[in-house]
């Protein structure tokens, strides 16, 4: 990997940060502006997406049952330590982001833990 892309990498993922900030102010913003904003933050993940598709990687968010394989730090698993329970992630705070050519890992998520088992669909 090359300084370019990993300098494109973080900037990737302060850029995915920025949007899941975005839309957690969404709450805050007058209604006749939520549907501008929503669409704004959807055109921006989808450049986000875009640019990291031309420069070969991808970024991963984390939902669902909790893996310790996967590529992803979780900064609150001290917490569960030594629990047989199940875990799932309650929020990804940063993407893996994920050569697409071998899937070799450029940088690890980072993720927050929470107890209990997924939302199953059973249909």
């Amino acid at each position: 990997m090359n300084e370019d892309h990993t300098l494109l990498a973080d900037l990737a993922i302060e850029l995915w940060k920025a949007l899941r900030s975005h839309e957690r102010t969404l709450e805050y913003v007058p209604v006749a502006q939520v549907a501008k904003l929503e669409a704004q933050i959807r055109f921006s993940g989808n450049r986000l997406e875009s640019v990291c598709q031309q420069a070969g990687f991808s970024l991963i968010s984390f939902s669902g049952q909790y893996a310790p394989n996967l590529p992803a730090t979780a900064l609150n698993g001290d917490e569960f330590s030594g629990t047989n329970e199940p875990l799932i992630i309650g929020r990804t705070v940063e993407p893996a982001i994920v050569q697409r050519q071998d899937m070799r890992v450029m940088r690890m998520g980072k993720i927050l833990l929470a107890r209990g088992l997924p939302n199953v669909s059973r249909d």
